[in-house]
């Protein structure tokens, strides 16, 4: 609108100046004196209207000039809006990164600290653990040596009481220590895994919701018992919280199926087993399955499976000439006959 009225008062100037000024001086060199006062109001009205021009002008000019500053103060102001909002996101992203990296690092330097926590504890549990393989070594000489069944079973007794010390010491928890032995249902060889049976044949200390010497049940419905026959190769089974899961043991009890209260939550079972090949048929490996070492604590995360499973994989290996001994004298076979070895020194 400013701009049509500047061209509207431009034309009335322009049509006065073009019109007027030509026609008061042509009156003037007529002679007609009296026209003067034409070309003074003339004059008059072109220094008005110029004024007012410049006037107009100079208001539409500061007023656009100010609506332009306006205008760049609020685009300066949604800019430094958007820069301190930039700004603040990249604080916060910061200080969220900086909080995590701290998290990390504290997450770590607890880890570490345990390690070194569990480093010390196994330190002192070593004299169990080394108590506990020799009375291991000492219970296959009695079964080979001496024949003697019973002073055997009191060795390998205190065996496993020396490792339930030594667990116990080295995760800061109770543990309890169990010894089971397999052998096939109804003389059925390996090719009848339905029919590999599994029976408790001496633990760490006594607690009521044990089985009894001998007590007997499948393989298959032992899920940890079972992990072997589907991993023949694979070391243990490790498993930090059984309330998590199906996990289904003869002697397990999770509070609802059961009938009782938890009785542990932490385990770890090793295989009591010999691997081997032979030359004839190439790299393929033959199993020998005797027994399961097993590992239990009432406490959720009671173990550590990059100590504590190696740890007692040392013993269930060492434990293979004892436990198939006596799984094979069970069976009413003689050492002679099943021709067991004594284990490789070192």
């Amino acid at each position: 609108m400013g701009e049509k009225f500047f061209r509207g008062i431009n034309l009335v100037a322009a049509t006065v100046t073009t019109l007027g000024v030509p026609y008061a001086l042509y009156n003037y060199y007529q002679g007609r004196e009296p026209n003067m006062v034409i070309l003074i109001i003339t004059v008059g009205v072109l220094l008005v209207l110029a004024w007012a021009i410049i006037s107009i002008q100079s208001f539409w000019v500061v007023r656009a000039l100010k609506a332009r500053d306006d205008q760049h103060e609020n685009k300066c102001g949604e800019l430094n809006q958007r820069h301190a909002k930039q700004i603040g996101d990249c604080k916060d992203q910061a200080t969220a990164e900086l909080l995590a990296m701290q998290e990390m690092y504290l997450s770590k330097e607890k880890e570490l600290r345990q390690v070194i926590a569990k480093q010390g504890r196994y330190i002192d549990a070593m004299p169990d653990f080394r108590l506990s393989l020799q009375n291991l070594r000492n219970c296959w000489h009695m079964l080979h040596d001496d024949g003697d069944s019973m002073g055997a079973m009191q060795l390998l007794n205190t065996s496993i009481q020396n490792l339930a010390a030594c667990f116990s010491l080295a995760t800061g928890r109770a543990c309890l220590v169990q010894l089971k032995t397999t052998y096939y249902l109804d003389g059925q060889g390996p090719g009848g895994a339905r029919s590999l049976m599994v029976d408790h044949l001496c633990n760490s200390h006594a607690l009521p919701w044990m089985l009894p010497m001998g007590a007997e049940d499948r393989v298959v419905t032992n899920v940890d018992f079972d992990f072997f026959a589907n991993r023949p190769a694979h070391g243990w089974y490790f498993n930090n919280d059984l309330s998590r899961g199906d996990y289904i043991n003869k002697e397990y009890s999770n509070g609802r199926t059961n009938g009782g209260p938890r009785n542990f939550l932490s385990t770890i079972v090793w295989p009591i087993r010999w691997m081997g090949h032979n030359e004839n048929e190439g790299p393929r490996y033959h199993y020998e399955l005797v027994g399961f070492l097993c590992l239990r604590c009432a406490e959720r995360d009671a173990f550590d499976e990059n100590v504590d499973a190696y740890a007692g994989s040392v013993w269930a290996n060492a434990a293979f000439p004892v436990i198939s001994t006596i799984a094979r004298l069970r069976d009413n076979h003689t050492e002679e006959e099943v021709g067991v070895q004594p284990p490789l020194e070192g």
